[in-house]
């Protein structure tokens, strides 16, 4: 029902015979109006028919001022607010038509976004048939809701009922991760403490390590605040699949850029047809040069010629020169990538050595000062180890060293036994492989292994041939080494066994021999 001169009355009603003190002001009504319409109403009128003034602190004013519009005015309208006030009033009227409102409300997407609140707000036994059929509504659009809305401000246990095992096994995990992590960190202190206990929830099997170690934790640097879930995130999948901060299972392709023997080429590698071509070509020479991938993009900077960086896409096989440049001409650099940040480490401008590192992230495009290394040095190599960096033995300095992106803090770790330079470097099973070098003239075939957790080398196999500057990646089950200087840049390839403790020749060849080159995969 709508009164026609609702407007009119309702600023000014001259029939006003009563008095309600709410929880937060006070409203003149007509005693008989609300009895009309509410039993809630008539019960407490005719208690004292010769009273005029009632206390009502369960309800507000707001509230019953919507109420009341709802009843009378002939042009409501519904909007969440609205709705949330009719749910919050009803806990005491428990008036049919507001049920019949709330009902039709709740099976229009319009208010969908307004669920969590909605959920939260009918805790009551009076609304339970609500409180139920929204958890459902909720459980069956958690994706649509999450993006539009929010579940931070509903208290812990409402979340854990509504994220119970089984919607939480119909649910994208990712999606989950960073939910639960809003709510978190909506109220970080008080919340904490059940961070562990909404991971644990997760199918851990089903979160992306490169997704975890490139862009969760960067964006959320909380984690590293509670150990329990910084613990918990590095060990994802170790349990399920063999872990490496490359993503071994997914690496189909490697591409080699720049070098020595041919300076603009980018040459790729399909290491399921055994194939290798050259696909583009840089803008600029590249050579004692470094190169990082982030997503889809590949930076291409440093070397001994200019500033410029280069812009590769691994989707389209194109280049693009930067307006944005390194802050000089800086050779024998190397670079790694922590997160969505690019490192850029060591080198030298000049003749001079440096022990500077800087970051820039793609989006922003501008350096950032970082950590300096513990020892300034060039011509070192970079692998990233559960979000560490660590740097292997340059032209000058013979100390492997690392950095802790989260601490700020670069740490020495051992010398590398025969003190050659210019290895090829690569992760291998979660530690670090150097193969090959030179030192005053004299080339290696070494190969020597570096194990993170003991802080120790080992040998194993040795390259075939005594090579330096060549470049190397992992793969599922095997090394690669490509091209490197013995003489003159050379143009083979080599694959190591994981399986057998091999080293042979690839069926495959480069394109023209080439050396210190820069290489990722994907």
């Amino acid at each position: 029902m709508r009164c026609l001169n609702y407007a009119k009355m309702s600023e000014n009603n001259p029939f006003a015979n009563a008095e309600l003190v709410l929880r937060n002001g006070s409203a003149m009504v007509s005693k008989t109006l609300l009895c009309l319409f509410s039993q809630y109403f008539y019960d407490l009128f005719m208690k004292d028919k010769t009273k005029d003034k009632f206390e009502i602190p369960e309800i507000g004013l707001e509230d019953f001022k919507c109420y009341s519009d709802f009843l009378l005015q002939d042009d409501f309208e519904f909007s969440g607010e609205q709705i949330l006030k009719l749910i919050i009033i009803q806990k005491q009227l428990k008036c049919p038509n507001i049920e019949l409102a709330i009902e039709k409300c709740l099976n229009n997407r319009k208010y969908y976004n307004y669920l969590p609140i909605f959920y939260e707000s009918t805790q009551n036994i009076v609304l339970s048939k609500f409180h139920d059929e929204i958890k459902t509504l909720i459980q069956n659009n958690v994706k649509n809701i999450y993006t539009n809305s929010s579940f931070d401000s509903i208290p812990y246990d409402n979340l854990i009922e509504l994220f119970d095992s089984k919607c939480i096994e119909s649910q994208d995990q990712t999606m989950l991760l960073n939910l639960f992590t809003k709510w978190i960190e909506f109220d970080f202190r008080n919340r904490n403490g059940l961070w562990i206990i909404l991971l644990e929830k997760l199918d851990s099997t089903k979160l992306d390590d490169r997704y975890i170690f490139q862009e969760y934790c960067p964006h959320n640097p909380k984690v590293y605040e509670i150990p329990e879930v910084s613990k918990f995130l590095m060990n994802l999948n170790k349990s399920d699949e063999k872990y490496t901060s490359n993503n071994l299972s997914k690496i189909s392709k490697v591409c080699l850029f720049g070098g020595y023997g041919n300076s603009k080429s980018i040459a790729s590698l399909d290491l399921k047809t055994k194939t290798i071509n050259e696909i583009a070509q840089l803008r600029t020479d590249k050579a004692y040069h470094t190169s990082a991938k982030v997503e889809s993009k590949v930076f291409v900077f440093g070397g001994n010629t200019n500033k410029r960086i280069e812009k590769f896409d691994i989707q389209t096989n194109t280049c693009e020169t930067l307006d944005f440049e390194m802050p000089a001409v800086t050779e024998g650099l190397s670079s790694a990538v922590v997160g969505n940040k690019i490192f850029s480490i060591g080198g030298s401008v000049n003749g001079q050595l440096l022990n500077c590192v800087n970051y820039f992230e793609p989006e922003k495009m501008c350096w950032v000062k970082s950590m300096d290394l513990c020892k300034a040095d060039k011509n070192i190599r970079s692998v990233v180890i559960d979000g560490l960096i660590y740097c292997t033995p340059g032209e000058y300095f013979s100390n492997l060293q690392r950095f802790d992106v989260r601490e700020g803090k670069w740490s020495l770790l051992r010398e590398y036994p025969d003190k050659s330079f210019k290895s090829s470097v690569s992760t291998y099973d979660d530690n670090i492989l150097c193969c090959g070098g030179e030192t005053k003239g004299l080339l290696y075939k070494s190969c020597r292994v570096y194990d993170v957790s003991a802080n120790s080398w080992r040998d194993i196999a040795d390259l075939p041939v005594s090579v330096t500057s060549g470049t190397s990646i992992e793969t599922v089950d095997s090394i690669m080494y490509f091209g490197g200087f013995n003489g003159c840049p050379r143009n083979e390839i080599y694959s190591y066994d994981k399986s057998k403790h091999e080293w042979q020749r690839y069926s495959a060849s480069l394109p023209e021999g080439n050396c210190d080159s820069s290489i990722i995969s994907f």
